[in-house]
């Protein structure tokens, strides 16, 4: 549990999930594995190959320094406002750049590599779902779970008993 903790393990796992659709097809990851150790380890010893893979999909510099501060910034409360601002352009430049790069929206994605990480806190650890809201950056845990409900289709609580089994 305190392994997880180390937000690197959760942004590393989180980043290869988002940006895998983007990799060649000839790219295959595995779907699944048996613990979020044997996940991270998996991506831990990929990184090279993977980043190598992502430049070749030439992203726009804008999209990648974007993507970077979604994860550096993980447990921040982050907008497109805040991107623009940190990478030192406009907000619409920085929207129309990551849309026409990504094919989604900025707020998308932020929102989606939250909930990814959210998922893993979920699945391997006992954190209450305010403490992992505030550590993937919502200071509101209602609006958090809404959030999430409208992404997974279940509530925290209840994605957690399906994950784990306990339904």
């Amino acid at each position: 549990s305190s392994f997880l903790r180390d937000s690197r393990i959760a942004n590393i796992t989180c980043l290869c999930s988002l940006l895998e659709p983007f990799l060649p097809s000839s790219v295959q990851f595995p779907k699944n594995f048996p613990t979020i150790y044997e996940e991270f380890k998996f991506y831990q010893e990929n990184i090279p190959f993977f980043c190598s893979s992502i430049r070749k999909m030439r992203l726009s510099n804008i999209s990648v320094r974007a993507v970077e501060y979604i994860f550096q910034n993980h447990s921040a409360e982050i907008s497109l406002s805040s991107a623009a601002d940190a990478l030192q352009i406009t907000k619409e430049y920085l929207s129309h750049v990551f849309k026409k790069d990504l094919k989604r929206t900025f707020l998308d994605f932020m929102q989606t590599a939250k909930i990814e990480q959210t998922t893993l806190y979920l699945q391997f650890t006992d954190l209450k779902v305010y403490e992992i809201a505030a550590a993937v950056g919502y200071r509101d845990a209602q609006y958090f779970s809404r959030l999430f409900k409208k992404f997974t289709g279940e509530s925290p609580e209840q994605y957690r008993n399906t994950i784990r089994g306990t339904i």
